[in-house]
């Protein structure tokens, strides 16, 4: 050997095995970002090419970098924190191998070098990997965008080579790696020649006292004393599965607000659109039923308007858009209901609904507003409806009332949404009822932003999956190397009367204390973030009350309890396969 640094290479063929995870975790921080930052590079260009053509000109939209980087740094975060579990975990076990490096005269800047090496040599196979997922997956998501959902994608370029992601890709990889590296490599530094001679456990488990029992099992006891036993390796551990936790938390409550801001998301949104060419109550109700009875509709909703009503709420004077809400559209807000109860506004009653604008002034249950002296009282508040068209208030009543306020029976508006696969022959049929009236086919818009909608909501729950992969890989790799450093100890317990069956409790205590702890606090931290962002994004722009997002939190569970299950199952496996004198005499 001519120097100290084929070490690394030696290690790293040695070590393949234990290496094989942490080099996967670095694989798919890099693949997240080549393939984050691809996919956003391939849209600039799709509308870099489109703006030019159309107007000769293109700027980059204050938001596209805060995006990129943000993407970048959520990314850099869990891979520092995974990637340090690892090395901390590595150097650990390697102790007395580093100690006995001093011994032959090592100094602890070559040590610090070693294992800054040691992480590199990583980045090899790992970073090259990581890239070419991005880039195929970028290709993937392209094809599917432009043949699939179509609309604006339609011209998006196939097999576009992003320079922006696999260079953001690379640098990543190995800053990450770098920065993991830091902490470790001067932990290793600071070993001392008496260690190797000592044989100095690898975790610290050289304790004052041993593991306080209490009401506990010996063996879970002892699981949660070796998880305790080192505070930086359980910080690092549990902190990785809480900031994951904390990102599903918050990519929830994200795609939450873009879901509102949707129009054809919203629960009266309509597939053709019927509207009176001078805005007046003059489309005849028939029309309606003949529609209705038309092969292929599912639904057909007709609204009476009065625009700019003259009203008087809280002594002053001001105008309203008064719509009339037939049943079935009553029917269709209930799921917009942000409070109140929808109930008393049906039939003919003095009750009114209010659609949701932080900037009006009918926002509350049992509001007044009078209108020819006639008292009408809002009881219920809805998030979703139609718009402000003249007035500066939407109200909603029942088509009884309105005729009873009005003297007005017929449609202004008829929305009308078809079943699946409903024939073209309908749509014309509609058309040809309309006659000079608006005609509006929303289709093939509806179509675009829900396709939009569901590739950005699997983008974004694929961008949490992956990184929650590389926390169960982090979670598993830590737990195996943990078990591989104390191999000769569960020798002995092994050997003073222990069962295989108490071993594999010990590990899985273990792993719960980490998944526990990572747990608790990503999930206080990710429902106080959660919300926040739904009372600054979703209530203050459409009202209602925050609900605790169930749906995430069993995702979190089901998250935590397969991470216990995979890293509890290996190293079990490896334990029970040894024998007795075999793992006593292991180091």
């Amino acid at each position: 050997m001519r120097s100290y640094l084929e070490l690394v290479r030696l290690s790293a063929k040695a070590r393949r095995e234990q290496n094989r995870m942490t080099m996967l975790c670095i694989a798919l921080a890099v693949f997240l970002v080549t393939a984050v930052l691809s996919v956003l590079d391939t849209y600039y260009s799709m509308e870099t090419e489109r703006l030019l053509r159309k107007h000769g000109s293109f700027q980059y939209p204050s938001w596209a970098y805060p995006t990129a980087a943000a993407v970048f740094l959520l990314i850099l975060i869990a891979g520092v924190l995974m990637i340090s579990g690892c090395l901390n975990s590595s150097v650990a076990q390697r102790t007395r191998f580093f100690g006995m490096l001093r011994c032959v005269g090592a100094s602890r800047r070559q040590i610090v070098r070693l294992v800054r090496m040691e992480a590199l040599a990583w980045c090899r196979q790992a970073v090259p990997l990581g890239c070419l997922l991005g880039v195929v997956t970028n290709w993937i998501l392209c094809l599917i965008l432009r043949c699939l959902v179509k609309g604006e994608f339609a011209e998006i370029p196939l097999f576009y080579l992003s320079g922006v992601g696999i260079v953001c890709g690379v640098v990543l990889g190995v800053v990450t790696v770098l920065l993991a590296a830091h902490s470790p490599a001067r932990r290793a530094a600071a070993v001392s020649p008496a260690a190797a001679v000592a044989g100095a456990f690898a975790e610290g488990d050289r304790t004052a006292r041993g593991a306080e029992i209490h009401c506990l099992k010996m063996e879970t006891a002892l699981g949660i004393c070796h998880a305790a036993v080192s505070k930086k390796k359980l910080f690092l551990t549990a902190g990785s599965f809480a900031f994951v936790i904390v990102l599903f938390f918050v990519f929830s409550a994200a795609l939450e607000f873009g879901r509102r801001l949707l129009p054809s998301m919203n629960p009266i949104a309509c597939d053709i659109q019927i509207s009176s060419a001078d805005e007046s109550n003059s489309l005849d109700r028939d029309m309606a039923r003949e529609i209705a009875a038309l092969p292929g509709v599912s639904e057909v909703f007709g609204n009476s308007v009065a625009l700019g009503l003259p009203v008087q709420i809280g002594g002053e004077s001001r105008r309203i858009d008064l719509v009339s809400y037939d049943e079935g559209m009553l029917a269709a807000s209930k799921t917009a209901v942000a409070a109140g109860k929808l109930s008393p506004v049906y039939g003919n009653s003095d009750q009114v609904l209010t659609v949701y604008d932080s900037h009006q002034v009918l926002n509350r249950v049992d509001d007044t507003l009078q209108i020819d002296g006639e008292k009408l009282t809002v009881a219920c508040v809805v998030s979703a409806g139609p718009g402000i068209m003249a007035g500066d208030v939407v109200v909603g009543c029942s088509e009884e009332t309105f005729a009873r306020i009005t003297g007005e029976r017929d449609y202004c508006c008829l929305s009308v949404r078809l079943t699946r696969g409903a024939p073209e022959e309908t749509v014309e049929a509609i058309r040809q009822l309309a006659g000079s009236e608006q005609f509006d086919d929303r289709r093939a818009t509806a179509r675009m932003e829900q396709g939009a909608y569901w590739v950005t909501r699997i983008g974004a729950y694929g961008f949490l999956v992956i990184i929650a992969m590389i926390a169960v890989l982090h979670i598993m790799n830590s737990i195996s190397m943990s078990v591989s450093a104390r191999i000769s100890q569960y020798g002995v317990m092994r050997a003073v009367g222990m069962s295989g069956r108490q071993i594999r409790r010990m590990i899985a205590a273990e792993t719960a204390a980490y998944a526990a702890a990572g747990g608790v606090s990503g999930c206080v931290l990710g429902l106080m973030m959660h919300y926040g962002m739904i009372r600054q994004m979703v209530l203050r722009y459409f009202g209602g009350r925050w609900q605790a997002p169930f749906g995430v939190l069993l995702t979190v569970f089901l998250l935590l309890f397969a991470a216990c299950v995979l890293a509890v199952y290996a190293p079990a496996k490896r334990i029970a396969a040894l024998e007795i004198t075999e793992t006593i005499n292991q180091l």
